[in-house]
C-alpha cells in the first residue's frame, strides 16, 4: 500500500512518527522497534502508523527516502554548483557524519540485516545507495571533470567505501580524529584516479 501524502495535522502526525522511529531504529534497530514502541513514543495508535504508511516497512522506506532526501540537502547547501572540491566535500562529509550521524547509522543498520523478513527494507536501502552513487558520480564530474562515466562512477564507488568504514570506524571507536581519516580518503581517492587514468591510456 502507498504511503499517504497528508497536509495540515495529518502531515505533522506524519513528520512526528518519522522522526521517532529513525531516532529508535537507528538506536535498537529494526527488529527491536516494534510499531507499539514508535506508537508510545509518538502517542498514536497502531492504525494511524497504518493509515500513514500501510505497514511497518513502509514507515521504515519512508524513513530512509526522507533521510537520505535530507542528507543530500545538506550536502548540497555546503558545496553549491560552481565551488565543488575533493577538499570542500570532505569538509561537508566531516560535518554530515558529526551533525547526522543519525542518518548515516540507520542506512548501515537497515543494509546489514540480511533477515527475509526485511527483504523488502533491504531493497530500498539498496535503491538509495545507488542513488548515493549516482549523487557522488556527478559530483566527481563536476570535480573532476569528465573523464568518463565508467571512470567516474568507480572512483564514486570507492569514494563511498571509504566514507562508509571512516564512519563505522568513528562510531566503534567513538573518536573525533575524521579529519586525519578524511586526509588520508582524499589521498587514496587521487591515487586510484591516478591508476584508472592509466589504466584508459
Amino acid at each position: 500500500m502507498a504511503a499517504k501524502v497528508k497536509t495540515g495535522k495529518g502531515s505533522i502526525t506524519r513528520e512526528k512518527i518519522l522522526d521517532a522511529a529513525m531516532a529508535l531504529i537507528a538506536e535498537r534497530g529494526y527488529a527491536a522497534t516494534p510499531i507499539d514502541v514508535i506508537c508510545r513514543e509518538v502517542n498514536v495508535s497502531p492504525p494511524t502508523i497504518y493509515h500513514h504508511f500501510g505497514s511497518k516497512e513502509g514507515l521504515l522506506a519512508a524513513v530512509v527516502e526522507r533521510s537520505v532526501s535530507e542528507w543530500y540537502a545538506d550536502l548540497e547547501a555546503a558545496v553549491p554548483l560552481g565551488s565543488e572540491s575533493i577538499d570542500r566535500f570532505a569538509d561537508a562529509m566531516a560535518d554530515s557524519m558529526r551533525n547526522r550521524p543519525d542518518i548515516l547509522r540507520l542506512i548501515l543498520i537497515m543494509g546489514l540485516d540480511r533477515t527475509s523478513a526485511n527483504a523488502s527494507v533491504r531493497e530500498s536501502v539498496q535503491r538509495v545507495r545507488r542513488q548515493a552513487i549516482e549523487h557522488l558520480t556527478a559530483r566527481m564530474n563536476r570535480i573532476l571533470g569528465v573523464l568518463g562515466g565508467e571512470f567516474n562512477e568507480k572512483l564514486a564507488r570507492f569514494l563511498l567505501v571509504q566514507l562508509d568504514g571512516i564512519f563505522v570506524a568513528r562510531e566503534i571507536d567513538d573518536g573525533d580524529d575524521i579529519e586525519e581519516l578524511l586526509a588520508m580518503m582524499r589521498t587514496a581517492v587521487i591515487a586510484v584516479g591516478v591508476q584508472l587514468v592509466a589504466e584508459q591510456s
